[in-house]
């Protein structure tokens, strides 16, 4: 364990600690490691073990120093979580899938805990929420309209990321802009340009650079299409 300082409120010097830990795990155990804390192929579990090893120690820390103190099992669970989001998973709270696996939860569980820590932690995750909205925009596909109906960007998306691109389409808005829809396929969504613009400014995105990407990506799938 190796100590230093980091400057804190006011300019008083607070301790800092780099800790390194030791682990053994079994083939399988890896194996089962990787499925649950979605590692690609042959990727490393190290960076992973050490960010899961962070978001424990924050766990730890808040309950020895009463930072939060969740007075349920189902609070303790909405807690380890946000720290998984924070520490591990850049900010973004996992798909209910995932937290099933992580967690040993059916499928009805592991939505009810989704929602719930997603509700009461609003503030702590919305930059990581809005980073994966970022994502989604860039990684959009231009749909040209057909049939007088005008062109949309199809963005895929999961439901939590749905709801709060619908909020910030809504919210504090004197000037009303297209709702989001669903399209053909599942978890993707028709995104109008003008509700684009905005979604991109809420994101710090530049709305040209997205819309161009989605053309080009069109494209792309239309020439490999042919």
């Amino acid at each position: 364990m190796r100590t230093g300082a980091l400057a804190g409120l006011g300019g008083e010097r607070v301790p800092s600690y780099e800790l390194s830990i030791s682990v053994e795990l079994r083939a399988d155990e890896e194996e089962r490691l990787k499925k649950a804390l979605r590692i690609q192929g042959s990727q490393s579990s190290l960076e992973a073990l050490e960010r899961l090893a962070h978001a424990a120690t924050e766990e730890w820390l808040d309950k020895i120093l009463a930072r939060r103190l969740p007075p349920r099992i189902k609070d303790a669970r909405e807690v380890r979580l946000l720290h998984y989001a924070l520490h591990v998973d850049g900010g973004r709270l996992p798909r209910p899938e995932q937290i099933g696996d992580l967690f040993h939860l059916t499928a009805t569980e592991s939505k009810t805990l989704h929602r719930n820590t997603r509700t009461r932690y609003a503030f702590e995750l919305e930059q990581g929420v809005l980073s994966a909205l970022g994502d989604a925009l860039e990684a959009g596909t231009w749909v040209e309209g057909s049939g007088g109906a005008k062109g949309y960007v199809r963005i895929h998306m999961d439901q939590a990321l749905f709801e709060f691109a619908e909020l910030q389409l809504s919210s504090g808005r004197d000037d009303p802009v297209p709702r989001i829809s669903k399209d053909e396929n599942y978890d993707d969504y028709r995104v109008a340009l003008t509700s684009l613009r905005v979604l991109c400014r809420a994101c710090d995105k530049n709305y040209e650079d997205v819309f161009r990407a989605s053309q080009v990506r069109a494209e792309n799938l239309s020439g490999k299409g042919g």
